[in-house]
């Protein structure tokens, strides 16, 4: 189904409801599922960690199929995380402290697919602990 017949369906759908007896294909459905923020189900779960260190590294790499993701710090240092590349401590989009938690959860249906950097304030023990949900494969 072309692009500009999805937008139809999720229009029609959200401002008159769907006509009885009619049937989305499922990415139909998908599209009206993102548009009013309902949850996809996935049963894709990919578990990973990224030691610390003071230099940019990717903790996510950018995944089309990513429908969200989970962080946790369980470094002693503070991690500058960044929607994007070469994260730096002054250029981020948020900082986790050290037993800190992050959550990459849609927003109004849209979740970010990019490259994820991070940087750690500090070279010390400990790792980020990511969890990346995805719509099929992650990477």
């Amino acid at each position: 189904m072309r692009t500009g017949a999805h937008r139809f369906i999720v229009v029609a759908t959200l401002c008159f409801g769907l006509v009885a007896g009619w049937v989305l294909s499922p990415a139909a459905q998908q599209v009206v599922n993102k548009a009013i923020a309902m949850p996809i189900p996935t049963s894709t779960a990919d578990v990973t960690s990224v030691n610390d260190t003071n230099v940019s590294t990717t903790l996510l790499s950018a995944s089309a199929n990513r429908l969200a993701a989970a962080m946790y710090n369980d470094s002693t240092q503070v991690l500058y995380l960044k929607l994007g590349a070469t994260a730096s401590t002054t250029s981020f989009t948020v900082p986790i402290a050290a037993g800190g938690y992050y959550e990459l959860a849609p927003a109004a249906g849209v979740v970010y697919t990019g490259v994820i950097d991070g940087i750690w304030a500090a070279d010390a023990a400990g790792a980020v602990r990511l969890t990346e949900l995805c719509d099929g494969a992650c990477q």
